[in-house]
């Protein structure tokens, strides 16, 4: 069997290629989305690849605004990259994600090849998981690269780890370690690789006797990812994820007992797929739903050890799963509680745990074994197919959303924003104001809201969402700006010039602020202030385009 598919694995390889590209064709078309803007569309520092260095060294190169958790170097090279070759055309982008997507498939197909030398496995595992309609969140959302990088540079890690245990050759270790580094500078999440690899070996070495002799290499790895984190310490200005949804032990367990639930059941029924959840917090841990899916949890992660000997292919299986969500378990609490995307590695558990049951229907018939692949292929494509249409831009994004949760703010307040964009202000007033009673602490709402009436020229209505905003987020500059220009449309300077001096200890170099400082105190007939602050933009920015037009004014 394996002799005779061993000369295909190529066509394999163009088999999964084209499989991924029906399923993926049509999000070629979609237009920049959701977290998008922020990290391509106004980040200026891709759009110069002579930038390349800032992206390690530099956190604010990640996105327009600071970030202090999200820190992707590579995946913001990746960024410049395709700026380079077609400035901010969105399929470039898209084309990219679904090259690295259509890479990772073949990896995986490689790396089943490589640890069971079964390659209708192979085959099946890297089908499975290429097409699995969840995916399409990391895909089809250009921002969502992260955690396809990541992968590719993890599953090269993995493969060069297993390349050395068969070959003996140090060059597959040097291999092993420089993607495992490369993949942390795409995503932390490959953090656990070493526990992968050491599941690896222990299901392959009854003995523990050359488990035992590797541990030289797990410990350059920890050496490794200490270099890292030390590296994205001295960056981003600490270790911590300052922004976390909870510190209560218990409230976590309970809450993320029921996220694993919504995961098992989007592994099985890809449905009711949506950018965004808002998951209730809880801290019941009597809760019925909880313990029965605790228990499911523990039995599982038992059966990795109770299976290790008569079937190693379910404990890796089990283990690839579990060891692979644990990075966004919220065992350290981040800011999100639950994400499509994060299902995007461990997948590959689900998926040769499936392979698995399907290959073994070979022993009633191979036709029926291509059969059942073919028939969940199909309904794969045509669900991720109907799924890239969602991203297709912010509208059918935030919609979708709504019509599964009526009552998420974040959805009301993007399709809000997207309304308000296009130039739809009595649709984009709508679903602004539900997003303000919905959460009274939306500061982007309440902004926008703002930003909407000063669009109709309602400045006196304007502007208390403005303040509210500011209220509620003190370094939003952008209200700030909006409140000034309120102020200074309705000719009242003195308040024009009072915002502006306190932005100015937000943004004590922005050019933008400067000008309209000069402006107001001319206006008041401060000239004394109007020229202190031209003189402090001269010297900051001496050809900014305003410049001449100022030094005429105060003449």
């Amino acid at each position: 069997m394996n002799k005779l598919l061993k000369p295909n694995k190529s066509l394999f390889s163009i088999i999964i290629f084209v499989c991924l590209l029906a399923a993926y064709a049509n999000s070629f078309k979609n237009q920049f989305v959701y977290d998008d803007v922020e990290f391509v569309v106004r980040n200026s520092y891709i759009k110069d690849l002579g930038n390349w260095s800032l992206f390690f060294s530099d956190i604010s190169s990640q996105s327009e605004f600071i970030r202090f958790s999200h820190y992707r170097p590579l995946v913001t090279l990746s960024f410049a990259f395709d700026y380079a070759i077609g400035g901010l055309n969105p399929v470039v982008f898209h084309v990219t994600n679904f090259l690295l997507h259509g890479l990772n498939s073949i990896l995986i197909f490689w790396l089943i090849g490589l640890l069971f030398k079964d390659d209708l496995l192979a085959l099946a595992t890297a089908l499975l998981w290429g097409l699995h309609p969840v995916q399409t969140e990391a895909v089809s959302w250009v921002a969502g690269r992260g955690g396809i990088m990541a992968t590719s540079f993890y599953l090269l890690s993995a493969i060069s780890y297993i390349k050395w245990r068969l070959q003996s050759k140090r060059r597959w270790l040097a291999c092993s370690g420089l993607a495992f580094l490369a993949g942390l500078f795409c995503k932390e999440m490959v953090v656990v690789l070493p526990l992968l690899l050491i599941l690896i070996d222990y299901l392959e070495d009854s003995g523990g006797k050359h488990l035992r002799k590797k541990w030289w290499f797990y410990l350059v790895l920890l050496i490794i990812a200490g270099v890292f984190w030390l590296i994205r310490a001295h960056v981003v200005g600490g270790l911590a994820m300052p922004l976390t949804w909870s510190d209560d032990f218990f409230e976590i367990l309970s809450t993320m007992s029921r996220v694993m639930g919504r995961y098992f059941f989007l592994l099985f029924v890809p449905l009711g797929l949506r950018a965004d959840y808002q998951f209730p917090v809880t801290s019941a841990l009597l809760r019925a739903d909880v313990i029965l899916i605790l228990t499911l949890i523990i039995g599982l992660l038992y059966s990795i050890f109770y299976f290790r000997e008569k079937k190693p292919l379910v404990s890796l299986s089990l283990g690839f799963f579990f060891i692979n969500i644990l990075p966004v378990s919220n065992l350290i609490p981040f800011q999100v509680i639950i994400a499509e995307r994060f299902l995007y590695l461990p997948l590959l558990g689900f998926s040769l745990l499936c392979a698995h049951l399907i290959v073994g229907l070979k022993k009633w018939s191979k036709s029926l074994v291509y059969g059942v692949l073919l028939l969940i292929c199909l309904v794969y494509i045509g669900l991720t197919w109907r799924q890239n249409k969602v991203w297709r831009n912010e509208g059918t994004l935030w919609t979708r959303v709504i019509k599964l949760e009526p009552e998420n703010t974040k959805a009301r307040y993007g399709l809000g924003t997207f309304y308000l964009n296009r130039g739809q202000y009595d649709r984009a007033a709508a679903e602004l104001e539900v997003a303000v009673r919905l959460d009274d602490t939306s500061y982007l709402a309440f902004n926008n809201l703002g930003a909407l009436y000063k669009m109709r020229q309602d400045y006196q209505r304007a502007i208390p969402y403005f303040k509210r905003a500011i209220e509620l987020k003190r370094d939003l500059t952008e209200a700030y700006f909006n409140l000034s220009d309120s102020y200074a449309a309705l000719r009242d300077y003195r308040n024009t010039a009072a915002v502006l001096e306190r932005l100015k200890e937000i943004l004590p170099e922005s050019p933008d602020l400067y000008y309209r400082l000069v402006l107001a105190y001319q206006e008041l007939g401060q000239i004394q202030q109007a020229r202190l602050n031209y003189q402090k933009l001269n010297r900051l920015y001496p050809d900014y385009p305003g410049s001449d037009f100022l030094k005429m004014l105060l003449k």
